[in-house]
């Protein structure tokens, strides 16, 4: 009996390793810059590789090492959030309370520690390779993003040449092997470690004495040996030990990193031709190398107490580095094992595979969450902002895209991450607020304070942040359905949140005293726009704050069922009553009529012509999910106004609002990929760059004046938007190709829903759609195929032309499926033909 190809298997139909293998990372020619540089990771440990034209650079850092000196404000100056918002009151009497002098001044007692270059990412030093660029050409580098291997591509005597680079997968390792053709050596002139140059210095530290010629024959150290810095060389092996920056005097436990050099080949000091005329001795951490034919080479960096690593010169061992690369692609493998797309080399599946590799570069299970800028820091590159957790969707967006491609292990760094900060967070919610739970704040580091830093009222008062910065761990449970992370530690997060904003809400509430039997926000801000508004006329009941309170809300009531379902220990049952109630009590969302009809205002009373810093105005849409397409139609009719109309300055918009209109399916695709385009930099990755004047910025703003922030890992979820185009399931339906043109041949496999079931769909020109589902943790399953026809529903258990189909009517299919059920869906035949789409463009 054959076996009909429409009832197939499509679990293996798309090879992630195969067509991730079709999207290298390259570049041609030799790179000068950073930002020029190829990225590696293994999700904590970072390297950029710059291929000079005279040397190969690769600059070191770590997510969990940091400057982690501080300027905080004690509880004196502070005072208490009801003090300060009686102050704020009396102030906006006579207009914005910023323009009162007495509030001026403690706005900007509690803002002046932003002002240092401090706390940030520490940048763990660089490893040069110096090359005789007489007998040596370099060319560029090639990704392997299958692999996460780095091959630098040069010539020796004019025939091709490679160094392979990778970061080991388990080790804060990183390998580099050189091998000659022939007879000939290798054209090596020396290996230097650099520390980093700004060092204790910050932002603000010494330049490069331009007569110091290139970073191998400089005669002088770019850093100054001190206290806090040593250096180690033997015959194989060149180190230095960075003691970091803490408040008041270094400790011998004061934390420190070793970054370390070993060779396989001999190390010897020595003098260059200086460059003024006379020949000069090396510095303390460089070296030449004995003429060789295979260079290899180990980097490692360590982390322990200043003391530890003072104590004595480690003797580091090659180790197999055979063995570390064959670990490290394997795990590649298994990475790209979890779902795969298939767009036929087209650019969008080029962005998903490329930002799906950066972001396991940047993130793994057991590691430290990264900062805004990654593991990928050098000089003052990784320290905007702070390079710090900022929790108004920055610190966030990286994790969008985790769940639907499987890897919600990703998404474990930051739970760890909010379990570091908990205990700041309840104790701000005790002695600033005066409130129960856990008030997260909009800044977060990794160190303790006992407050949450810069409580200034401008950027503290952004009521919606505890909600936020727990909703990624309720989409978590969603997906997964691991009821034993919910009881552990996703309950014990929305328990402390809701417990505070709700007594947040009842504050505010009798501080208004409107007598209109609703709950209210009250004081919030806006995100990034009006700060304390005159009146505090736009400080209450903020679009964000509602659909975000409302969230978290309905995220514990749901939370309570789960565990009780599951067997586990409900929760507070007052407190799951008092969410329940007020998502039913909040005020309704704000909205302002246009001459194109109703939209939403991210508050009552703006402008709807405002230019935002995030689209604050449809956060309804996403990503609280409380309108969707499944939504009655003139709440979708608002929605869809909405996210036309709302105008956002750029920098935050590149993936937040495609998000939306993806969700409402309204998303131009060409167009979104155009402004994609408009901010890619020379290494691959999108970076911030501004959009629109007529915000925060006027028209002699350097539009791209983020862009040498640092690498902005935000921006990695661009390939979330391709996953939200491909399929949703947020409200419950799951939606395939919500999003795509029809003209588009596209096949997908193992992307995950809401329920934690998984899908996989192939369309090929003259071929049948087929539609395959395994069912997750949920018992039924309600899916919106896309065709507009009758559709066969094939049962899994027999895979023969005999096997017994169900007919369904047009329209979603609800169907009752078990754990691993895997069931088929496909068109009616006859009217495959009869195709429909939302897709406002089709894509060339």
């Amino acid at each position: 009996m054959t076996t009909n190809p429409l009832y197939a298997p499509l679990s293996q139909a798309v090879d992630g390793l195969d067509v991730s293998r079709r999207h290298p990372i390259v570049r041609t020619p030799a790179a000068g810059d950073f930002f020029e540089g190829a990225l590696l990771g293994n999700g904590e440990f970072g390297a950029v590789v710059v291929p000079r034209p005279d040397a190969i650079v690769i600059h070191l850092g770590h997510n969990a090492v940091w400057d982690k000196r501080a300027q905080v404000v004690g509880p004196d100056r502070l005072g208490t959030f009801t003090d300060v918002l009686t102050a704020a009151e009396a102030a906006a009497r006579h207009g914005r309370p910023d323009e009162d002098e007495e509030f001026a001044r403690y706005l900007a007692d509690t803002e002046e520690g932003y002002g240092a270059p401090y706390p940030k990412p520490f940048p763990c030093g660089s490893v040069l390779l110096s090359l005789d660029t007489r007998r040596c050409e370099v060319l560029g580098y090639h990704v392997d993003i299958a692999t996460g291997i780095c091959s630098v591509q040069l010539t020796i005597d004019g025939a091709p040449s490679t160094v392979e680079i990778f970061v080991a997968a388990d080790s804060d390792t990183a390998w580099v092997r050189w091998s000659a053709h022939g007879t000939a050596t290798l054209p090596v002139r020396g290996l230097r470690v650099l520390p980093d140059p700004l060092g204790y210095d910050g932002a603000d530290g010494p330049a490069d004495p331009i007569e110091a010629g290139n970073a191998y024959t400089r005669p002088k150290s770019a850093f100054t040996p001190n206290e806090h810095l040593t250096h180690e060389q033997s015959s194989h092996h060149l180190a230095f030990v960075q003691g970091l920056p803490v408040t008041g005097e270094a400790l011998p436990d004061t934390p420190a990193f070793r970054l370390g050099l070993t060779s396989d080949t001999e190390l010897t000091a020595g003098t260059v031709a200086g460059f003024k005329g006379r020949r000069v001795a090396l510095d303390p951490l460089a070296t030449h190398v004995a003429p060789t034919r295979e260079l290899n080479l180990r980097i490692d960096l360590t982390q322990d107490e200043l003391s530890a690593l003072s104590a004595a010169p480690v003797a580091v061992e090659m180790g197999d580095q055979d063995t570390a690369r064959s670990a490290t692609t394997a795990s590649w493998r298994d990475f790209w094992a979890r779902s795969a797309i298939d767009v036929g080399g087209h650019e969008l599946e080029a962005l998903w595979y490329r930002n799906l590799y950066w972001t396991r570069c940047a993130l793994r299970d057991g590691g430290v969450a990264p900062g805004l800028f990654g593991p990928w820091t050098y000089r003052d590159i990784g320290s905007g902002f702070h390079g710090d957790y900022h929790f108004n969707y920055n610190v966030q967006q990286l994790y969008w895209g985790l769940f639907v491609t499987g890897h919600e292990d990703l998404h474990h760094p930051y739970l760890d991450l909010l379990d570091s900060l908990l205990p700041q967070a309840r104790r701000t919610a005790e002695q600033y607020y005066g409130m129960p739970g856990a008030a997260f704040s909009l800044i977060g580091w990794p160190l303790e304070t006992t407050l949450a830093p810069y409580l200034c009222p401008k950027w503290a008062w952004e009521a919606f942040i505890p909600a936020w910065a727990v909703q990624t761990l309720w989409w978590h449970y969603l997906y997964t359905g691991d009821v034993d992370l919910l009881a552990d530690r996703i309950a014990p997060f929305l328990v402390d949140v809701a417990q505070f904003l709700l007594d947040y809400l009842d504050a505010g509430t009798e501080r208004l005293a409107r007598d209109d039997g609703r709950l209210h926000v009250y004081p919030t801000v806006v995100p990034e726009v009006y700060g304390l508004s005159d009146g505090l006329r736009l400080n209450v009941d903020g679009h964000v704050d509602i659909v975000f309170f409302t969230f978290a809300f309905q995220a514990l009531v749901d939370a309570d069922e789960a565990l009780r379902t599951a067997g586990r220990d409900a929760l507070p049952e007052d407190l799951v009553e008092r969410a329940r109630a007020a998502v039913s009590q909040l005020v309704p969302l704000p909205t302002t009529e246009t001459d194109e009809g109703t939209v939403w205002v991210s508050v009552a009373g703006e402008d709807p012509d405002v230019v935002y810093n995030v689209p604050a105005a449809a956060m309804a849409v996403f990503p609280c999910e409380a309108v969707s397409l499944s939504s009655p139609a003139d709440q979708v009719d608002i929605a869809r106004r909405t996210v036309r109309r709302q105008r956002t300055e750029g920098g935050n918009d590149l993936v937040f609002v495609a998000m939306q209109e993806a969700r409402l399916g309204q998303l131009d695709l060409e167009r979104w990929l155009r402004h994609v385009r408009y901010c890619t930099i020379p290494n691959g990755t999108a970076t911030a760059r501004v959009q629109r004047a007529g915000g925060r910025y006027d028209d002699a703003t350097p539009f791209d004046f983020m862009a040498r922030m640092g690498v902005w890992t935000e921006n990695f979820a661009v390939g979330a938007v391709i996953s939200e185009c491909l399929l949703q399931s947020h409200d419950g339906v799951i939606r395939i190709l919500p999003n795509w043109p029809l003209d588009l041949p596209v096949s997908f496999t193992e992307l995950r829903t809401r329920g934690g079931h998984r899908a996989s769909f192939t369309r090929r020109p003259g071929e049948a759609d087929r539609l395959e589902l395994t069912g997750g943790h949920e018992r039924e399953l309600t899916v919106v195929p896309p065709w507009s026809g009758p559709s066969t529903v094939h049962p899994a258990a027999d895979s023969t032309e005999k096997a017994q189909a169900i007919h369904h009517p047009p329209g979603p299919i609800r169907l009752p499926v078990q754990t691993g059920t895997v069931v088929r869906i496909s068109p009616v035949p006859s009217l495959n033909d009869e195709l429909e789409g939302t897709t406002p463009c089709a894509i060339s």
